[in-house]
Formats: structure tokens, sequence, C-alpha cells
């Protein structure tokens, strides 16, 4: 439907950047029509070197470079599963010009919440994105993906469009029950 939708409009077929997880989820998939982009985040994570390295840099710099001179930028998150906040801070700086704040952190220790932890939004790439974005999210924008509705919503040049993304915020806590068991909690909040 993504794809009909897009070429009804004028847009270029897609182009696809990064490896497909389990067969079927590129990282990235984008295209143009001459006056707006569109670029889906399939997922936000990847291999060591595509989350840490100079992986995402490059296909970020390849996709937005695309985007140069174009009028506004569909961003979808649709259907994303989530992954790393350092992912989706690298993918948010590309629609900053200066140090921004994304949201805020806390994590849950005994009974009480530890102080606020400031996150930045700091700008990524030299082809930024700084006219109209619009994200498109929906209930199963989830995790990572989450972080990266709630670092765009404070943006000015930013409109989300769409469902609630899914709400499932905080990293993982593992522990390790006595009869050997290992359970994952989520002990944190974030807020913006």
């Amino acid at each position: 439907m993504v794809k009909t939708t897009l070429h009804k409009n004028g847009f270029k077929n897609l182009k696809t950047l990064g490896k497909d997880f389990k067969g079927v989820i590129p990282l990235f998939w984008y295209s143009d029509n001459g006056k707006v982009g569109y670029l889906r985040v399939g997922r936000c994570f990847g291999n060591l070197v595509i989350m840490n390295g100079p992986g995402i840099k490059s296909k970020l710099n390849t996709i937005f470079q695309s985007f140069v001179g174009l009028d506004a930028l569909i961003i979808d998150i649709r259907f994303n599963p989530g992954g790393t906040d350092g992912f989706s801070k690298r993918v948010v700086g590309r629609l900053v010009e200066n140090n921004t704040i994304g949201y805020y952190k806390q994590t849950r220790k005994d009974q009480i919440f530890d102080d606020l932890v400031t996150h930045y939004i700091k700008p990524k790439g030299k082809d930024k994105f700084l006219k109209p974005v619009y994200l498109l999210t929906n209930d199963k924008s989830v995790s990572a993906a989450d972080v990266l509705s709630l670092m765009a919503e404070n943006l000015e040049n930013v409109t989300i469009l769409g469902e609630n993304t899914n709400g499932s915020y905080s990293d993982v806590f593992d522990k390790r029950l006595p009869n050997g068991w290992k359970v994952g909690l989520s002990n944190q909040r974030y807020l913006n």
C-alpha cells in the first residue's frame, strides 16, 4: 500500500540501505518526488558496526544527501520494532542545527526514582533537514521508535501524524532469580 501510494504521488522507486532483518525488514527505505522526501526507518538496531561506527553515519549521509533541496520530508516509523536510543538519536540528529533537549530519563532503584538525566539530540551530518518534517507513527512503533517520536515531538519543524506510539519506554533491567530463571523488567521512565 505504501509503495502504491508513493508511486501515485510521483515518488521514484524505493531504494533500500542496510541488511534485511529476518529477510524482510531493511534498515532504511527512501525516495523522493522532487519536492518531498520519504524515509522509512524499518528498525532501530543492526550489528555493532551499523549501530556505533561508520555504518549508520554513511547510510544516513547517503539518504540525507538525496533530500538536499527538497521542500518537506516524511519519516515513517510505523511498525518499527525498536532497538537502541542511540540509533534514534542519530536519525533525529539530522533534523536539528544545535544541541537540543531530546528527553529526560529516570531509573527506579528500590522504591524510588533517581534524579532526572537529560538526554540531548546532537546535530549529525552535514546535510541536515530543517524544513517541515512529517513523522508517521502507529501503535506498532515500539521502544526506540517511541523514543524517536518523543524527541521529534519537541522539534518545531516536526508534525507527528498517526496513532500514539506503543509507549514501551525503558531499557530492560535483567535479573536472575534464585531458581535460575532470567527476568527482564522495565525500571525506567522517559519524560519530554
